[in-house]
């Protein structure tokens, strides 16, 4: 799932907007979200004690909506998708 948050000119997100992303990236639009300043996803998931900034790129974990990894600090996502599923 991707959530678009802005447009490259830090403006809301438009279908357009989003449709374009998809084009570009090869996303299916059906796995992608538009939700201005993140204010719908964190209010459903709890950011944890990792830092956050854009562009932000997370592994969260299903169990209690924790982010485990952010590309901000490096590393390799999947290894850590990989210990989740175990």
């Amino acid at each position: 799932m991707i959530v678009l948050s802005e447009d490259a000119n830090n403006n809301p997100p438009t279908p357009e907007f989003c449709q374009s992303y998809a084009d570009s990236t090869g996303v299916d639009p059906a796995h992608m979200l538009m939700d201005n300043g993140f204010m719908t996803l964190f209010k459903h998931m709890d950011a944890g004690a990792q830092g956050f900034s854009l562009p932000w790129e997370g592994v969260l974990n299903g169990v209690g909506m924790t982010y485990e990894w952010n590309s901000v600090g490096g590393g390799n996502g999947q290894s850590v998708v990989m210990s989740l599923l175990q």
